[in-house]
């Protein structure tokens, strides 16, 4: 199979959230028909006057105090630590009786924190501070229709690979995920913060658990492919960007030399992106295709 990053939808929507409210949720006996199992966790929550069961699992994003991170020391030169966190924290699940659901959370700060996708609805929750109760916001996230931009670029022209005249694809064989699940397949990546997106926050706490959680994120998305997204580093430039990054062509624009150039200790990962405040958007950019793990072409 040939994977290639594409936009799949009509248009960019814009997010928003369009409620939210205040549960508390409680933590339950997870249990496989009439058979307890062992190393899962499960809750129970009220969200829209409806009773959930969340059912999750632990996953792995990184291993246990190997994860790399990069700053910057007060001339900008980069230097490297260890204290991004615990590991064992991260979880995968769905919604109890609600097919195609599915959850993507973690419990590295007390509480859970991430998205839940239930039919077409998708929830975000949040730990409530200082709750003395252990409470939660859980906010409804949905696209602004009126938000919608182009998602491709003037010139974009689609780039498919047909198939053989002589492939009859009614009568091919289906493969079911179960059987692929045999051959689960790796791609490392670096996250990546620019020095615009660091002063959001400037934290550099803060931007290690958003870019954990973007990871998770993805890593959920990715593993319907069987494929495991391995974080092998985080990069936070946390004094001054490295080149000017507003070219965001790869693998010739400034901040791409920079980065193919730049000795990494830890290996050249399969994939890698950077979070940048100020830009693309949809028109400056487009993903090449067929380079997930051909470099130079999949740096940023």
């Amino acid at each position: 199979a040939v994977l290639a990053p594409v936009q799949c939808s009509p248009g960019h929507p814009s997010w928003r959230y369009s409620s939210s409210e205040v549960v508390t949720p409680r933590k339950e006996l997870h249990r496989d028909k009439s058979v307890q199992v062992l190393g899962w966790l499960c809750y129970s929550l009220r969200v829209a006057e409806q009773r959930h069961v969340i059912h999750m699992w632990h996953k792995k994003l990184f291993s246990p105090g190997h994860l790399p991170l990069m700053t910057q020391d007060d001339q900008g030169a980069l230097q490297i630590d260890y204290p991004i966190g615990p590991s064992d924290c991260y979880y995968l699940g769905y919604l109890e009786e609600i097919p195609l659901s599915m959850v993507t959370l973690d419990t590295c700060y007390g509480g859970l924190e991430g998205i839940m996708n239930l039919d077409d609805l998708t929830y975000e929750i949040k730990t409530l501070m200082c709750s003395e109760r252990l409470e939660h916001i859980v906010y409804q996230i949905v696209a602004d229709a009126s938000g919608t931009g182009p998602a491709f670029r003037p010139d974009h022209k689609e780039d498919r690979q047909s198939l053989p005249p002589e492939v009859d694809v009614s009568v091919a064989p289906r493969v079911i995920s179960r059987m692929l699940a045999t051959y689960p397949s790796v791609m490392s990546a670096l996250d990546q913060f620019s020095n615009s997106m660091y002063c959001v926050y400037n934290n550099v706490t803060m931007c290690i658990k958003f870019l954990l959680q973007i990871s998770n994120m993805v890593d959920s998305f990715y593993k319907g492919l069987v494929l495991n997204f391995w974080l092998i580093a985080v990069l936070i430039y946390d004094v001054q960007d490295p080149t000017r990054m507003n070219d965001y062509n790869v693998p010739y624009g400034p901040y791409a030399r920079y980065r193919a150039a730049t000795f990494l200790p830890y290996g050249d990962p399969s994939t890698s992106f950077i979070f940048n405040r100020d830009g693309p958007n949809l028109t400056q950019f487009e993903s090449e295709l067929y380079v997930l793990c051909n470099s130079p072409f999949s740096l940023v």
